[in-house]
């Protein structure tokens, strides 16, 4: 992970970066991947945690199978998400599990 991380990138993605590794994993990385995200330009974060989602993006897109269901502001398209809006926009019934939600962290 430090290797990996040892960089300056213009874009970062994060794929569920936070979703493996125990707690005491997550916690060590935290300070590393808060640096990371304050030195780049555009970060495209995936992710279910809605925590997460709420404390880094500017900006939520939320997608299905690669169509645009909802983009704006955190609070409103994690509304929507966990409303149920997902399942009706998406054409799905009322058990079936949403994806990730996409964030966009920077302007």
């Amino acid at each position: 992970f430090t290797i990996a991380t040892e960089v300056e990138p213009e874009i970062l993605i994060l794929d569920e970066v936070f979703s493996v590794g125990d707690i005491h994993w997550a916690e060590k990385a935290r300070p590393r991947m808060q640096t990371l995200l304050d030195q780049s330009k555009i970060v495209i974060l995936v992710s279910h945690s809605m925590d997460l989602i709420r404390k880094t993006a500017t900006r939520v897109i939320l997608l299905d199978h690669g169509r645009v269901l909802r983009d704006g502001p955190p609070e409103e398209v994690i509304g929507f998400y966990q409303g149920g809006g997902f399942r009706a926009a998406a054409g799905q019934d009322r058990d079936a599990r949403p994806g990730p939600v996409r964030g966009a962290a920077r302007p």
